[in-house]
């Protein structure tokens, strides 16, 4: 019997409270499947949900999509895998042997494209093999691009995308204090893009992230208790790269 965990704090979440009851009913039980996983990252078809709820495909279709609409789950219908998108904030990988119990249930996984919403939520350098078996799975969209290599094959070029960027700041610094990104305007995308240009990797942005929440004077700590946002983030190419390097960890600069 495998056991799951649910914090109790849910019940005060604020997408969570917005819910009518047949659509909380229902991400409790995507919570505490019989199909579920440590990781929150399964396969089941919609089928077994109404089997095990009772209910029947219209019955299932509203509450399913308000889920999907407050960005609590995400779901990749070509071959039934689920997300819940803040399993892995609630339940971390928090050594190599956890890393390593992910990575054995990840392999067992189709080919989606949601794992690059997962990926980055794994910045600690014990999650590489699981972000590894991550990637190897990861299905690529059909509008990226293909590249020449220098053997003349062709080879597929990721595109970091601004909404992923956004959802990245919204789920660890937006969850930190930090002001979340309401809307992603034409302006913003246009900055976004021209960061994308310079640092096009996926882990460069994930440590970024993750690390901002660890600088004090990015958090408020300094005499003007500025806080910053995803615009400051965006402005320029260097603003990331002091983060790396640590610039903000004090309280003054």
């Amino acid at each position: 019997m495998r056991y799951q965990k649910i914090h109790s704090q849910i019940w005060h979440d604020e997408k969570f409270m917005q819910l009518s009851p047949e659509a909380q009913r229902l991400f409790l039980y995507l919570l505490s499947s019989p199909h579920s996983n440590s990781i929150g990252l399964y396969v089941i078809n919609k089928m077994y949900i109404c089997a095990d709820l009772n209910i029947t495909d219209k019955q299932l279709n509203k509450p399913f999509k308000d889920l999907e609409d407050q960005g609590l789950i995400l779901y990749d219908s070509k071959v039934n895998l689920l997300l819940i998108v803040n399993h892995l904030k609630h339940n971390k990988i928090e050594n190599e042997k956890q890393a390593i119990g992910a990575k054995n249930i990840v392999e067992k996984l189709p080919k989606s494209q949601l794992y690059q919403d997962v990926i980055i939520q794994l910045p600690k350098h014990y999650h590489k093999p699981l972000v590894k078996a991550l990637k190897e799975l990861y299905a690529i969209p059909e509008e990226k691009e293909k590249e020449k290599t220098e053997e003349g094959t062709e080879e597929v070029k990721e595109t970091l995308s601004p909404e992923i960027l956004v959802k990245g700041w919204n789920d660890i610094c937006g969850d930190e204090g930090l002001t979340k990104v309401i809307k992603l305007t034409p302006e913003r995308r246009l900055k976004v893009n021209a960061r994308i240009k310079t640092h096009s990797k996926v882990e460069f942005w994930t440590d970024v992230i993750n690390e901002i929440p660890s600088q004090p004077f990015l958090m408020g700590k300094n005499d003007r208790k500025w806080k910053a946002d995803f615009d400051w983030l965006m402005a320029n190419d260097t603003n990331a790269v002091k983060v790396l390097e640590g610039k903000y960890k004090n309280d003054r600069t």
